[in-house]
């Protein structure tokens, strides 16, 4: 649908004029026109060829979307393609809806296929409108687009929010859904930075390059929309920062819980030993004494033996524990014997990690 505000020199505004009349107040330089295209056919958007002399490759442009921001110099109009930012409110998805904009030397044609607030509101304030359009086309183009800017931070915001909460949920309860949370804010962390930075080049395009299009009194107010997009820029930026350090402690808090789980594991695994055996330690962090419980082996009881086993008394986790070296093996019981000194080896370690500290 298109929907046309006409500023005269009256100072009076008019609202949604007659088609065939759209030429006559385009032809006349003292006026103002506003075109804004919502979600317009095929048809409506070929109207601007023959309306303001607009070329065909940028029809196309407009006709087909997906564009990336930029723009674009033509003999009597200016192409510029920008980006809004929405969040969804019960999914919380990013959405980037295009905003094509043609500006002429006294028209400005807006075209987007999906709603846009700022947009709206000022086609729909009358007063608002008329005193944009009154300062010139290009006034209403800085106007649209610095509301559209200022409309990122609160986005920025509530992504600020969730980036905190999914820092919290890391540290208190790392459940499967922090993972895939992680990655769908990485991912619109990306997206952001994708579409914000080309936004920065046109608006430093505009402020360092004369436009006859664009008068030099407004220079001024494309350069506060050029400064406004570079804070947002480096907004996401410290976000993309803090998604890489949220991923490293969410690995570290889930190795942290598996080095947790692997110590009680090993504890059993140390009880449950084809020789079950108990390993009395100092609280000195040396042993005092191992004692034989069971002994489920067919062959190799030797090591049973109080003359085997008092070879462990008084070793400590910095003392050499070694088969053939401080721990004289059992003849014909070698296995059983290095069984042993594992086991022993494994209780002083684990009664380190929980009750005393490594020497």
């Amino acid at each position: 649908m298109i929907h046309s505000r006409i500023y005269l020199p009256s100072g009076e505004l008019l609202r949604d004029v007659d088609r065939e009349d759209l030429e006559g107040y385009v032809r006349d330089s003292r006026c103002v026109v506003w075109l804004d295209l919502d979600s317009p056919s095929a048809a409506e958007v070929e109207l601007l060829g023959p309306l303001l002399g607009i070329m065909h490759l940028t029809l196309e442009d407009v006709t087909k979307q997906g564009q990336r921001a930029k723009i674009e110099s033509y003999d009597h109009y200016l192409y510029v393609v920008i980006h809004g930012i929405k969040l969804g409110e019960v999914d919380q998805r990013l959405s980037l809806p295009e905003l094509d904009l043609l500006l002429g030397p006294n028209y400005l044609v807006t075209v987007h296929y999906e709603p846009m607030e700022n947009v709206l509101q000022h086609r729909q304030i009358a007063e608002m409108t008329a005193s944009t359009m009154g300062r010139g086309a290009d006034f209403l183009l800085y106007t649209l687009v610095d509301s559209l800017v200022d409309s990122y931070f609160p986005v920025l915001d509530s992504l600020d929010d969730r980036i905190d909460q999914l820092e919290d949920d890391i540290v208190e309860r790392t459940t499967e859904g922090i993972l895939a949370r992680i990655f769908t804010l990485k991912r619109d962390v990306v997206v952001l930075r994708k579409v914000i930075s080309p936004q920065i080049e046109v608006f430093n395009q505009l402020t360092s390059r004369t436009y006859d299009l664009v008068q030099d009194k407004h220079i001024v107010y494309f350069r506060d929309v050029h400064d406004h997009l570079i804070r947002a820029f480096e907004v996401i930026d410290s976000y993309r920062d803090l998604m890489t350090g949220a991923l490293d402690a969410y690995l570290s808090t889930v190795s942290n819980r598996l080095n947790s789980v692997m110590k009680r594991l090993t504890l059993i695994a140390t009880i449950f030993m084809p020789i079950t055996f108990i390993t009395r330690i100092h609280p000195d962090g040396n042993v005092s004494q191992v004692e034989i419980m069971v002994y489920r082996e067919s062959h190799g009881g030797e090591v049973t033996s109080k003359r085997f086993l008092n070879q462990f008394r008084e070793k400590g986790l910095n003392d050499e524990i070694r088969l053939h070296g401080n721990i004289v093996n059992v003849t014909g019981a070698t296995l059983s014997s290095q069984a042993l000194v594992k086991g022993v080896k494994r209780a002083l370690v684990l009664w380190n990690l929980f009750y005393g500290k490594l020497k």
